[in-house]
Parts: structure tokens; sequence; C-alpha cells
């Protein structure tokens, strides 16, 4: 029961691995990037020329507390990780700044492979919400904090009663469901 941040590579093999993900083209969207770990990783795992990836987070830190985490947390002082691969990018800024003109140009002709790695309600409420019209049969959907019912559990809860057309099938899940992978089916 003890708490492992390690214990999400495995699921995340597992559930690419099973859905035929590692060498399709995807779609890969990070909310939440922070130092990049999992982006680095998905990153590296899937090496179909035709992926992009794309990550999302201020790079300044949390823009409110989570729990222990203070204000600021995770901060990385305005600098996005540094990778050297050309199919992934960054958009810097709150996902209520970024999203929506990125979404304006967004071709949505792959299997999105979404990371919810927000930490807080407001923004994966907002994320989960901005892709509800977008989400296809075989999407992957990612939480990184899941049991964490106040925040990224009540945004997946509240979701699913507003768009209960969209079913979400849970695939996966590490660390006491605190890592979690849900299907579109």
């Amino acid at each position: 029961s003890k708490w492992d941040y390690e214990k999400r590579y495995p699921l995340y093999q597992r559930v690419l691995e099973a859905e035929h993900l590692l060498d399709a083209p995807v779609h890969y969207l990070e909310f939440g990037v922070a130092a990049g770990q999992s982006f680095r990783w998905f990153l590296n795992e899937n090496k179909n020329e035709n992926s992009r990836f794309w990550g999302f987070d201020t790079f300044t830190g949390l823009p409110e507390d989570f729990g222990v985490y203070k204000k600021g947390m995770f901060n990385t002082n305005n600098q996005v990780p540094a990778i050297n691969d050309a199919r992934g990018s960054f958009h810097q800024g709150l996902f209520q700044q970024t999203l929506s003109s990125f979404l304006s140009s967004f071709q949505n002709d792959k299997k999105k492979i979404i990371m919810l790695d927000a930490d807080l309600y407001s923004a994966t409420l907002f994320v989960l919400t901005s892709f509800a019209p977008l989400l296809n049969k075989g999407d992957i959907i990612f939480f990184d904090e899941f049991s964490v019912p106040t925040q990224e559990f009540k945004a997946f809860h509240e979701f699913q009663h507003a768009y209960p057309h969209i079913n979400l099938q849970l695939i996966g899940a590490a660390n006491n469901f605190y890592f979690t992978a849900f299907k579109v089916v």
C-alpha cells in the first residue's frame, strides 16, 4: 500500500501493449508535464514517425495548493523539458489559456492518449470537457492522481454525469488506483 511513483511505468507499458499502441501512430497529449518524465517515457516508447506528442503546463508550478503541495510546487522556472525529438512540443500557460486555441487546429485523425497529471479538479475537468466532443472509441485516458477524491476523481465523476453517452471503461490501475487508465468504448 506504500505510494510508489515508479509503479506508473509498468501500467503504461501494459496498456500500450494490450491496446497495440507501441508502434501505432498516436496523438499523445499530456496535461501537467513538470520536468517531463512521463512525456519522455511515452516519446521513447512509441517510435512511430507519424505520432505527435504535446505537453501542456505552466512550467511555473501549481497555480493553487494541492493537498500538501503548495502553490508553485513543481516549478521548473519557466523551463520546458529538453527533448531531442521533433515529434514533441510544449504549450506553456494554464490549460484554460492554451488548449482552446490548440484544439481549433487539432487534426483528430489518430488514437489519442490523454495523460491527466493536472492534479487539480478545475484543470482536470476543463481538459475532460474540452475533449468530450473529440473522444473516439479506443482513445485512452490516464489519470495520475485518480484516487484523490476532491481533485481528479471528482472531475472524472462529474464528467461522467455530464456526458453519460461517453463510456469510459477502466482498463488498468496501479498503486491503489492512484494511477489509472480508461478506454473510450
